[in-house]
């Protein structure tokens, strides 16, 4: 399973649709099995969807993002988490413990669910 991470200096982008950096981590039998940093163009919404289908990922995690970014993943078959915050590693690490509905890992003034 591939996921991805948008990261603005070692934490969660605050929003996915100018982000422009992506980490994509491959998930092997529960543990990370590899991890590489990935362009993302920042710039169209279609484009920042497509370059996620592009690299195989199945999950995203990212801070806050558009309905219609949310709704074009869905049709992709990509699940989203967003409103993450957080440091990156942690990030990773509660996805890997299931436990990244915590509290702790949203963003302030999120109050919603994942």
């Amino acid at each position: 399973m591939k996921i991805a991470l948008t990261t603005w200096e070692g934490w969660i982008s605050p929003v996915f649709d100018v982000a422009r950096q992506l980490l994509v981590v491959e998930i092997d039998d529960g543990k990370v099995a590899g991890r590489k940093e990935e362009l993302l163009p920042g710039d169209e919404t279609a484009a920042q969807i497509d370059r996620l289908v592009q690299l195989d990922v199945q999950v995203l995690i990212c801070g806050a993002i558009s309905q219609p970014m949310v709704d074009m993943a869905d049709a992709q078959g990509i699940v989203v988490f967003p409103f993450v915050s957080g440091k990156v590693d942690e990030i990773i690490t509660a996805w890997l413990e299931n436990r990244l509905n915590r509290r702790g890992f949203r963003m302030p003034g999120y109050c919603g669910q994942f």
